[in-house]
Parts: C-alpha cells; structure tokens; sequence
C-alpha cells in the first residue's frame, strides 16, 4: 500500500475512496497476507479487524520490534534515521468475513479520500478461495456475504429501527425514517474514522 498525498490529492496505491462495491483487494478466510507500506512516514496505516505482524524493512526502536503486533502504524523518524521508507507487515484473516476498512489514522486525510476496502471472502483456500489484488471496483462471485458488498447497512440503530416503526405505522411518511438513516451514517462514519 502506497499512502501519498495531503488534501485533495490524498491517495491509497494512487486512487481516492469511493463507496459501495469498490474493493482494492480481496482475500480469504485463512490466508497469510503479506503487505509492504510505502509512506507511513508521513500517514499512519491502519487497519481494522485483523491486526498485524511487523515483518521487515524497518530498523528496531524501543516501540517497534520485529515480530510485534499492531493495528495502527506511524514511523515520523524512520525515514530520517535510517532511509527506510517501505515496511513489511503480515495477517491473518482467522474467522471474520466481509468488508475490511484500512486508511489513514489522520482523519483529515481519511476524509478526503485516503481510505480503501478490503474483502474477505467467507471461504477458506481448500474450497477456491484465492487473493486478488489492485481490483479498484466492483467484485462478485463465491464466498460474498449476502448484502454485505453493494450496500452500507447500519446495525443496532435504536433511531433507525424506531423510525422503521414509524414508517409503517403511519402508512407511507418516509422524512423521519430518512433522518434516521442520515444520522445512523454519521454515527458510523465518526465511529470507523475515530476507531
């Protein structure tokens, strides 16, 4: 993953975030992602779900040491020190299937647009599961959690749920179940880029 850019021109391996079915890579339950990240000098990787083990490409420090865990990764003085720009880190995706959310931990960078999907498929290697890499768009076929790629669905929304009782019991209004989604939304995209 290359992290690149300030403001406008925020990029993740050289594309901004876009929503809905856009995935840059897809894996499998069970595998053994290997991944260098280019950048983190200057932005802090993070990623969720899966945690990750560093590796290689980087020179020890009292915080960072091969074989360490971590979800979120910021070097400021690495690249001053040593010259190491690329680290190496590796995960494994264990039981969760689904979408995979990594970005930049500055959320003003996340904001606009420093930010990418992942999916891992609900499929482990010995029944087709393979990984794809630099897809930018949509992905279909087998291991797809049902609703889980096209669509953003809130769970465990009090408001929501309350606001589809509404809905139905008043035959049709749809401004306060709307309001109810909007702010679901919110709520989540605060929780993910403060998470």
């Amino acid at each position: 993953f290359v992290l690149k850019g300030y403001g406008d021109t925020s990029r993740m391996n050289g594309k901004t975030y876009r929503s809905g079915n856009n995935f840059q890579h897809t894996t499998y339950l069970g595998a053994i992602v290997q991944r260098e990240l280019v950048g983190i000098y200057e932005h802090s990787y993070h990623q969720h779900i899966y945690p990750f083990q560093l590796v290689s490409g980087f020179e020890e420090t009292e915080y960072f040491h091969y074989g360490d865990w971590h979800d979120t990764l910021l070097d400021e003085d690495g690249k001053k020190s040593s010259g190491v720009t690329t680290w190496v880190i590796r995960y494994q995706t264990t039981d969760i299937g689904g979408k995979m959310m990594v970005h930049c931990h500055n959320t003003m960078h996340a904001d606009h647009g420093m930010m990418a999907k992942e999916y891992v498929r609900d499929m482990m290697a010995d029944v087709g599961g393979s990984c794809e890499c630099d897809i930018f768009g949509p992905i279909s076929g087998a291991g797809l959690i049902e609703d889980d790629v096209g669509q953003v669905t809130v769970m465990g929304s009090v408001k929501e749920e309350a606001a589809k009782e509404e809905v139905d019991e008043n035959g049709g209004s749809t401004i306060s179940y709307c309001v109810a989604v909007v702010t679901s939304c919110a709520a989540m995209i605060v929780s993910l880029l403060l998470d």
